[in-house]
């Protein structure tokens, strides 16, 4: 096999900009019915098409085999979970 995980896999964060916290809880709303009271909205409140996940870690593996072969492919998702679990990391 021609494939390792090793330091030179890369774990990628992406985030919203405030590393994980959901932006809508740092907002203040206003209504026209109060425009001088600000308010926080609740999630309900907010319109679904907003993530409801604020922070996700990609993970990047990388293969000098041009091509795998479908029981090379099953040995390295075997062997990416498994070193995703040992690092604490969900699938």
């Amino acid at each position: 096999m021609y494939w390792v995980l090793s330091p030179f896999n890369e774990i990628m964060e992406r985030t919203y900009g405030m590393k994980g916290v959901d932006p809508i809880e740092q907002i203040n709303f206003y209504t026209k019915r109060k425009p001088n009271e600000a308010r926080k909205l609740e999630r309900k409140d907010v319109s679904q098409l907003l993530p409801n996940v604020f922070i996700e870690k990609v993970l990047h593996i990388y293969c000098k085999k041009p091509r795998l072969n479908e029981e090379e492919i099953v040995a390295l998702e075997k062997k990416t979970k498994q070193w995703c679990e040992k690092k604490g990391y969900k699938e």
